[in-house]
């Protein structure tokens, strides 16, 4: 028979409780990704949405990168 001293007993419990917490964090966390991410069809339309927003920003305002994008894509459409 084990006896454990008041010290012990408050360890072990403060011990469990922190595993309690990372085990319930994680699983919180991952709860959230799952309810947070998007459907594909919907980051699709998104990237749709910013793709046409940046097509109204005037031109001299795109880095060059962005610019050869947009206008290869106005190529594409022709």
């Amino acid at each position: 028979m084990k006896f454990y001293t008041s010290l012990g007993i408050v360890l072990r419990i403060s011990y469990e409780l922190f595993i309690r917490r990372i085990y319930l964090t994680g699983i919180s966390g991952f709860v959230y990704a799952y309810l947070t991410n998007p459907s594909e069809w919907s980051m699709l339309d998104d990237l749709c949405g910013l793709g046409q927003t940046m097509r109204i920003v005037p031109v001299s305002i795109h880095n060059n990168e962005s610019g050869k994008l947009i206008h290869s894509s106005h190529d594409d459409e022709r």
